[in-house]
């Protein structure tokens, strides 16, 4: 079981950014908290993130359906 809590963080999130701390157990968010982590977060190793900047993975959505017209090289069904 791995349990850890990543601090001093600038957490970003689709609405909004804030510093904080983000708790992970078995690669699942435990919490998330606006400064430093409460005394819950006891028993997890502290990793300080210096202040960098923790956000969700991007997607790229940028995809050409060529729809009309060029369907023999992609259409919505394949892509």
């Amino acid at each position: 079981m791995s349990r850890f809590v990543l601090t001093d963080a600038t957490i970003v999130t689709g609405a909004s950014s804030m510093k904080g701390a983000l708790g992970v157990e078995d690669g699942r968010i435990t919490g998330i908290w606006e400064n430093d982590p409460p005394g819950e977060a006891e028993g997890y190793v502290t990793v300080p993130l210096d202040g960098k900047v923790l956000m969700a993975g991007g997607i790229d959505a940028h995809v050409h359906f060529r729809e009309p017209g060029m369907t023999h090289k992609a259409d919505i069904g394949s892509e």
